[in-house]
Formats: structure tokens, sequence, C-alpha cells
């Protein structure tokens, strides 16, 4: 299902101003995850700690970024889901939780329970539940949990009392979620199961509560809640400065362990569980955080004045900034200058030579898609799975007959969708970009639970974690059907492509490829272009 308002605005600019609009929403992005940050701490604490803060937590990720350390799996996750620029998340739906966390905030020490207010959280949940709707399960218990703390057991009376304020949330909620609605009773089906969206029966959701459980036994995350909950229960008990911010993000923290189990018990269906995890993390250390920043604010009003403390926030910009180049400098590598230049090479050729709107375009790699689709294609014969919500059987028919029109026999379709084994999971990435979460396997869920698989390869799925949603298996039968498919299946009604791209990385392509009919206008390191022979096409 498409997540309409976190890809809205793309789509919004994009229309009116071309591709210059992603690098302007990333900035306008930036602009507004800071100012959320800073208004959320300046109602606690001065405008040059406020500032400071912020730019603390915006710089974390790109500070972790250059660390040797990185690819620790908590800060790797900090680093990739506080605030990054992918598109559309984290860069818009971190957007919608910021918001409505400094909307938690904003309701201390007044009135929130009125029509306004609820009028806001109506809409916040919507555009979260159409972008994230892990975030949207998040926030539903935050606001339960937060009307607790604030009205304790008299919370249900109050809700009575204003019970059109409740009627005002669930009206703005529905009318904003009429994207969502028509998507949902609409969509295609085959395309959801693609996105890992699976039915869990009582059975599964046992396994799944239990992993959780789990989870919240080890001895690290017990030393992380145990010493957090003293803490809390210390400065609420002795009412220290600034004690509500720690609550509120206690509250947060809280309510992330809480809503995995919410989520799983509410509903009959699941998607990528990871996501709960990660969301957990996150909030942990932003507890920590807070309540560091919180120490440091003390020890700052004795020790610094604002003017150091605005020094010490200009020398983190420039910090950051520094590290940014840096790590784009370790990044681009003479390799990936080239591929890069080849593929504006080949984007020039392509224009200059064909009209796109007028023209069928073949290739695997996935930036040549977008591209091609950024420039009105008319037609491609391969669409990446997110781009497309044909069935799969259309998109098995397109795969085969591609992989025909490149001359390619059994034994190479046979590698092609071979159940492939990586450092830590299986997973076909060739096969993936075309189907994605379609053949997920751990013990939750294989493909229609099936069972069919070599006994080495079932026994390492039944012991994969039951949230691994990124493990991708083929049970034996499968293979078989796809095989048979290929075997029988012509190019019959095949949309010959004026435009052929190869990606000389793709290993199932045979080196030195010939197509009859096709010219080779370009092949160099990472690429090869041909064109369809016709009058205008010179070879």
């Amino acid at each position: 299902m498409l997540p309409f308002y976190s890809i809205f605005i793309h789509s919004l600019f994009y229309k009116f101003i071309g591709s210059f609009s992603f690098i302007l929403i990333e900035f306008l992005s930036i602009f507004i995850f800071l100012t959320l940050i800073f208004n959320l701490f300046k109602r606690f604490y001065s405008e040059e700690i406020s500032i400071l803060f912020s730019i603390v937590i915006f710089s974390i990720p790109i500070i972790i970024s250059v660390l040797p350390i990185s690819e620790i799996t908590s800060l790797k996750i900090i680093k990739n889901n506080i605030f990054s620029y992918r598109f559309p998340r984290p860069l818009i739906t971190t957007l919608y939780l910021f918001f409505f966390i400094y909307l938690i905030s904003s309701f201390e020490n007044k009135e929130f329970v009125n029509k306004k207010s609820f009028s806001i959280l109506g809409i916040i949940f919507a555009l979260t539940l159409s972008s994230f709707y892990y975030f949207f399960f998040l926030q539903v218990v935050i606001i339960f949990l937060y009307l607790s703390y604030r009205f304790k057991s008299f919370v249900f009376k109050k809700l009575l009392i204003n019970w059109g304020s409740i009627l005002i949330l669930i009206f703005t909620f529905l009318i904003f979620s009429i994207p969502l609605i028509i998507n949902i009773l609409f969509h295609e089906s085959d395309y959801s199961q693609r996105l890992g969206i699976i039915d869990v029966n009582l059975d599964q959701k046992i396994i799944l509560v239990k992993y959780f459980f789990t989870r919240y036994l080890k001895i690290e995350f017990l030393i992380v809640l145990i010493t957090t909950s003293i803490y809390v229960y210390y400065i609420n008990n002795r009412k220290l400065k600034n004690y509500r911010l720690i609550n509120l993000f206690y509250l947060f923290f809280i309510s992330s362990i809480i809503t995995p189990i919410f989520f799983i018990l509410i509903t009959t269906k699941t998607g990528i569980l990871y996501h709960f995890s990660n969301t957990i993390i996150i909030f942990a250390f932003l507890l920590i955080l807070v309540i560091l920043f919180n120490l440091f604010d003390k020890i700052s009003l004795t020790l610094l004045n604002n003017r150091v403390i605005n020094i010490l926030s200009i020398l983190l910009i420039l910090v950051s900034i520094s590290l940014n180049f840096y790590k784009i400098s370790i990044d681009t590598t003479e390799d990936k200058i080239k591929e890069r230049l080849e593929f504006n090479k080949i984007s020039n050729l392509i224009l200059k030579n064909h009209i796109l709107s007028e023209s069928t375009l073949m290739t695997f790699d996935n930036r040549f898609m977008v591209w091609s689709v950024l420039n009105d294609i008319k037609f491609l014969n391969l669409a990446s799975f997110i781009m497309t919500p044909k069935k799969d059987e259309m998109i098995e028919d397109d795969l085969i007959k591609a992989l025909k029109f490149l001359n390619l026999d059994t034994s190479d379709f046979n590698s092609f969708i071979a159940n492939k084994k990586t450092s830590w999971r299986y997973i076909n990435y060739d096969l993936n970009t075309f189907f994605f979460y379609k053949y997920i396997a751990n013990p939750v869920k294989t493909y229609n639970d099936s069972k069919d698989f070599d006994p080495k390869v079932y026994e390492y799925i039944m012991n994969s974690s039951p949230i691994n949603f990124e493990q991708s298996i083929i049970p034996n039968y499968e293979l078989e059907r796809l095989n048979k498919k290929f075997s029988f299946l012509s190019l019959k009604n095949f949309n010959y492509p004026d435009i052929v791209i190869i990606n000389k990385k793709s290993k199932f392509i045979k080196r030195g490829i010939k197509i009859p009919n096709y010219c080779k206008i370009f092949d160099e390191d990472f690429f090869v272009l041909m064109f369809k022979k016709s009058e205008k096409t010179i070879c």
C-alpha cells in the first residue's frame, strides 16, 4: 500500500519545480526538525541551551557515521533512524513523530482536552498512519499513557465530559485518512504481500509476543530499564528541575516497549516488526540523552555563560559539516565517480537519441528505472516491485521474457532465482528487486506456510529470528514451478524495447552479450547501452 503522506510532499514539489525539489525539501526538513527540537527544549531550558541540544541531536547520526564502531547494531539504528536524508523514511516520517512529541510536550501545564488540540491530534494520527503505521501505534499508546499520567483515575471521566473533543478527533482522523482508506479498498493484494504484510493467527502471535518478552528479559535491556526507572523515581520524589521533561521521555520509552505487544494483540495482520525494536532503541537513547542534557544544564548554570554555550553550538555545527564532508570524501571512491559519470553519459545519450514519452526501455538497474519514470518513459519492460501494482503472475511473465530476450537459458534462470546465503540471512538481491518480501522465511511465516525446503535450510529458518522479515527463501516446489514456467513461456507478445541498459555488476547477465537487431552504443566499465536498430540508429 502507498505511504501517501510520506511521498505526497515530494510529489507535489516535484510537479512544480522538478528535481530541485528534492534538495529544497531536504533543507526544509532539516529546518523543521531543528525547529521542533528547539521549541520542545525551549519550554524547559534557555534559548542558548535549547539551540545547543537541538544541534547535538541533529549531529549525533553524523558523528556516529564516521566512527569505527558505527556498524554496531544499536549505533547503526540510532544513526539511520533519528534523522537522515533517506526518502521517504525517516526524512518525512521522523518529522511527523517529532511534531507529535512536541505537541505532547506543549500539553504540559495547560488544559489540552479540547477541540483544537484533539483536531490536531486527529490530523497527525492520520498523517502518520498513512506514512509509517508503526509510529501511529506508538502514538496511540503514548496518548493513552499520557492521559493516564495527567488525569490518573479520572481519565475516563475527563474524556466523557469532553466527548465533543473525542468526536472532533475521530472526524479529523477519518477525513485525513481518506487516501489510506481508498488505498486499502482498491489496492492489489499481491503488492501487499510483496511489502511483507501477512495474516497472523493465535499461534503466530504467541511466538511473536514470546520473542519480545524474551528480548525484554535480556540483561542489557533490564539494566537500561531499571537504571532509568530508579532515576525517574528519584527526580520525581525530589521534584528536581525539569523532571517533567524527563518524565515525558520516560513515558515515550515505556510506550515504545508496550507498542509491539499492543500491535500484535489487536491486529490480524502484521508487517516488518523489527521497526518496533528499532523504535525502542531510539527512545531508550533519547531518554538517556535527555537525562545527560539535564545534568549538563545544571553544570552550565554555574560554569558556563551564554557566550560559551553559543561558541559550543557553532563549533558543533562546524564539526558536523566537516565530518559530513569527510564521510563523503571517504565514501566517494574512484569507482563510484566513474560509475556516476557513466550513468550521466548514458542518460544524455538516451535523451539525445530518443523521446522517452514514446519509447520502451528495459533494464535491471533500479536507478535507471527511477530515472526513466521521472523522465516520463512510455513503457518499462521491467519495474521494481515498489513501482508497480501488478500481480505477481504478470511480474513473473515480464521477468522471464526479459531474461529470454537477453538469451539466458534454463541453467542461467535457475541461478537467477536460487536461494542465496549471505553472512547472516538468505536473500537473493536480484530477485528481491521484483518480489521483495513475497518469500519471507522465518519461524512465523514462510511462503504459503510451506515446509518444502532442504532440511538444513528449514532448520536455519526455524532457528532464525521471528521478526527477521528481511530473509527470503523460495520453497522447492515454487522453484520447480518457476523453472517449468520459464521452459514453456515464449516471447510471444513481447514488447521489444527501444533502449536496453545492462549493469555489468549483474552476475546473471553473460559477458559480451549480443542481441540481434540491437546496436551497442556504449560499453565501458559499469554499463552497456543498446539501441534497437532503425534508420536513425548509427551502429
